[in-house]
């Protein structure tokens, strides 16, 4: 059975590279992308190196724009964070290919477990529902 896929927009967050662009570029220009370790951890904690591949500031969400409240957004794991901007931003790289019709995306995720040194909480398993405007 032959099955066609496109793919229609393109998004992600690399090393020192906010956007697939910018980390082409990196790469292109043989850029070191491997940094000091920032505050996370402890440099040598559990035998983790000193330099490593880091993605920039994970604190900046705007919570108002995916209709998530800022206590839900502070509770949020920043790989969820970085989640819903990249699936925003493939959208858009797609050039709204198949949503000519819509003016709202709702997105609903769901996963279990949660490393964040964002907050001391424990999160389980979590649930987000948010709406993207698409115009």
């Amino acid at each position: 059975m032959k099955i066609e896929i496109a793919i229609t927009g393109i998004s992600g967050r690399f090393p020192e590279s906010d956007n697939v662009s910018e980390w082409s570029q990196n790469l292109y220009n043989k850029r070191n992308l491997v940094t000091e370790s920032s505050n996370r951890w402890e440099p040598g904690l559990h035998g983790l190196p000193r330099k490593l591949g880091q993605l920039k500031d994970l604190s900046k969400f705007d919570n108002e724009f995916f209709d998530v409240s800022e206590e839900q957004a502070n509770l949020l794991d920043p790989q969820a964070r970085i989640l819903l901007e990249s699936t925003y931003e493939a959208i858009v790289d797609a050039g709204n290919y198949n949503f000519k019709r819509c003016n709202l995306l709702a997105i609903h995720i769901k996963y279990l477990k949660r490393d964040s040194k964002f907050t001391s909480k424990t999160v389980e398993s979590f649930e987000l529902k948010v709406k993207i405007p698409l115009n």
